[in-house]
């Protein structure tokens, strides 16, 4: 007796033998894996976008928090995102101040244009074909000098 069955749609099972007759023979499985078709594999778009401020200038100088005061009117926006991608810098108005292009290592760098005296608030968004991904924003006082 010869049965074929599909496992998981990973490999084919036959049975041979009997089912134990009078002449002593048993049952055994043979199992053989058949090689499946290639899976299709989609590229799958990872949207994830990061940035840090820095503060390079003046007599505090480092990484800028959320309503940090600063010296620095032209803080460094850097930070990760998907290769190829356009990243914008807009500030409280939505205007865009500064851009930058995603390299090949995923990292991003950009010096955004003096600022003026006050608090301002930064938003950071990747665009990456018809998709505009937010990274967030930041509010920092800018103490020009």
């Amino acid at each position: 007796m010869l049965a074929g069955a599909l496992l998981g749609g990973a490999g084919i099972g036959a049975l041979i033998g009997s089912s134990g007759g009078s002449d002593g023979r048993k049952t055994e499985v043979i199992e053989t894996l058949v090689p499946q078709p290639e899976e299709v594999i989609k590229e799958v778009e990872v949207m994830m976008v990061s940035f840090i401020v820095q503060d390079k200038t003046g007599d505090k100088q480092g990484l800028l928090r959320n309503n940090d005061i600063t010296d620095e009117n032209q803080p460094t926006f850097s930070g990760t995102g998907q290769p190829g991608s356009t990243i914008q810098i807009k500030n409280e108005l939505g205007h865009v101040i500064a851009s930058a292009q995603v390299a090949a290592d995923g990292s991003w760098q950009v010096i955004i244009p003096a600022q003026s005296t006050g608090v301002h608030t930064y938003s950071v968004v990747q665009i990456h074909g018809d998709k505009t991904t937010s990274a967030g924003d930041i509010a920092l006082n800018v103490i020009a000098g």
